[in-house]
């Protein structure tokens, strides 16, 4: 399984470019005048005027580093148990919950140390060099934008009206699926958000889907805050 404790520490992408600006409002935020945009993998909220978050997030520590891994697909001769057991990569994120469906890429960082978000805003980005979905401990983190004046909603619109309980399914390239709980719901400022938490690669297996809200500030085209959900795994019967 590739580690992202031993993945590059990227910060998490600005939100906030000239095809980022902000096109409407979700609904839970738009009686505050906000509008979300998405950036990375779970979801942030709690902005200065916005609501209040919901849930609890299930932490752990370990950031990733600064040196990140070639992907490598190779069996570690030291490690053939743990090399079987790693999960397929993530093809698509859907919830019927949420009204959501959309394909899924790799991604790694930019030349800036930000997480490489896919450009076309209807995918969404699996940060490779962390967890995959499925995996039985850490944070798999999918990320994706909000919005954009020139191609409308984003994938992860939706997720500014998640609540707990909400089910998120993330599919894979072997045909496989795994279900997750919503549990938490958070609107975090880019400058305090708990990365070693987001990016850890033990603990609890979960699902950090991450998009970016608050206000938006024309001037430098960017959010001001993080939607991060957290979703944890539902275990087979």
């Amino acid at each position: 399984m590739e580690s992202s404790a031993n993945a590059a520490r990227g910060d998490l992408p600005a939100c906030g470019t000239s095809m980022e600006t902000p096109v409407g409002h979700p609904r839970f935020l738009s009686a505050f005048g906000m509008s979300l945009l998405a950036a990375s993998a779970a979801i942030l909220i709690g902005a200065p005027t916005g609501p209040g978050d919901v849930g609890a997030r299930p932490g752990g520590p370990g950031a990733p580093s600064e040196n990140p891994p070639a992907p490598s697909t190779a069996p570690s001769s030291g490690a053939p148990r743990e090399e079987r057991e790693t999960p397929a990569e993530p093809e698509r994120l859907v919830s019927r919950d949420l009204g959501l469906s959309a394909p899924v890429d790799p991604v790694g960082v930019d030349a800036d140390r930000q997480v490489d978000v896919p450009a076309d805003i209807t995918r969404v980005g699996w940060y490779r060099f962390g967890p995959r979905p499925g995996s039985t401990t850490g944070s798999a983190v999918l990320v994706g934008h909000v919005d954009s004046a020139a191609q409308g909603h984003g994938a992860l619109w939706p997720l500014g009206e998640a609540e707990v309980d909400d089910v998120v399914e993330v599919e894979l390239s072997d045909g496989t699926a795994h279900d997750y709980r919503v549990v938490a719901r958070e609107l975090i400022d880019k400058e305090e958000l708990p990365t070693e938490e987001i990016f850890a690669d033990h603990g609890p297996p979960r699902l950090t889907l991450i998009t970016c809200g608050g206000n938006f500030d024309s001037k430098i085209t960017s959010y001001s805050h993080n939607v991060v959900v957290t979703a944890v795994l539902v275990e087979s019967p």
